[in-house]
C-alpha cells in the first residue's frame, strides 16, 4: 500500500508571513516512514526522518508559493500532498489558542510522579513555542508538535498549578491553567 501524507498546517490557501513557518503533516504509512521531503515551488527545501516529521521552513518573499510534502516509505513507495499558500507581510494580529487536554482540572497524583502535559495549541500562522510551568516556575519549552512535556511532580503534598503558554511568531500568546492535587495514595482495606 502506498503511503499517504496530508499537510495539516498551513492550510490550503492559507496566509503565512515571510520568514519561518512550522509545517505539520499527518502520515499513514503501513510500511513505515523512511523520510519526508518538503518542496517550495518544486525545489527541495528540507528533509526529515524523525517523527513527527514537523519542520520549520523558511518562506521567501513571494506572493504565492506551492508547498509540497512528500513521504517515502521503507519500501520506496511515495505519497504527496500540495497546498498553495500566500505570503502576507502584514503584522500578525491573531493570537494563538491553547488548551491543556491532560491532566484535567482537579486531577490527583501521588508525589514524585511523572505526568505528560498534553495540549492542543494552534495558531493561524504557526506556534513558535509552548512553555510549561508548575506553580509559576518554568519547567520546559517545546517548539515541536504535539506540544507535550513530561513533568516530574514534586513530593510536596498540596494543590499545584500547571500553566501552559503558547506563543506565535508575531509575539502574541495564549495560556491555559489547571490545578492538580498531589497527595499520598489512600490505603483501602
Amino acid at each position: 500500500t502506498k503511503p499517504s501524507i496530508r499537510i495539516i498546517s498551513p492550510a490550503e490557501d492559507g496566509q503565512v508571513p515571510a520568514g519561518s513557518i512550522d509545517v505539520r503533516v499527518e502520515i499513514d504509512a503501513t510500511n513505515g516512514v523512511e523520510k519526508v521531503e518538503y518542496y517550495l515551488n518544486d525545489r527541495l527545501t528540507k528533509t526529515s526522518d524523525t517523527f513527527p516529521y514537523t519542520e520549520k521552513i523558511r518562506i521567501p518573499r513571494r506572493e504565492t508559493i506551492k508547498l509540497e510534502a512528500r513521504v517515502t516509505d521503507l519500501l520506496g513507495y511515495q505519497g504527496s500532498h500540495t497546498v498553495n499558500i500566500t505570503i502576507n507581510d502584514e503584522a500578525d494580529t491573531i493570537a494563538p489558542e491553547t488548551m491543556i487536554n491532560y491532566p484535567e482540572e482537579g486531577a490527583t497524583f501521588p508525589p514524585q510522579t511523572t505526568v505528560t502535559i498534553q495540549t492542543n495549541s494552534q495558531d493561524n500562522i504557526g506556534i513558535s513555542e509552548v512553555s510549561f510551568y508548575l506553580d509559576d516556575r518554568l519547567m520546559g519549552k517545546t517548539g515541536t508538535p504535539p506540544y507535550e512535556w513530561n513533568l516530574s511532580l514534586p513530593d510536596e503534598i498540596a494543590l499545584h498549578t500547571i500553566t501552559v503558554i503558547a506563543k506565535d511568531g508575531g509575539g502574541l500568546s495564549a495560556q491555559d491553567t489547571v490545578q492538580i492535587r498531589i497527595e499520598e495514595p489512600s490505603n483501602k482495606h
